[in-house]
């Protein structure tokens, strides 16, 4: 078997940070679970995304003292 290049999270081109590991819906998560899956997935992504952005605004310590 060809090793699998690394595609989750996706990350841009420009990013200096790179996928973990590989995930491929098509292959490894069954059609009839897809459906769900795929929104939980998105949600899970745009929820860590806020929280990366929001959980320490540089102005943060006006709010823990």
């Amino acid at each position: 078997l060809p090793a699998k290049e690394n595609n989750w999270p996706p990350l841009p081109k420009f990013s200096p940070v790179n996928p973990c590991f590989y995930q491929d819906f098509e292959e490894e998560i069954p059609e009839d679970y897809r459906r769900i899956s795929r929104p939980h997935t998105k949600t899970w992504l745009l929820k860590k995304l806020f929280m990366g952005l929001f959980i320490n605004p540089p102005n943060s310590k006006r709010f823990l003292g």
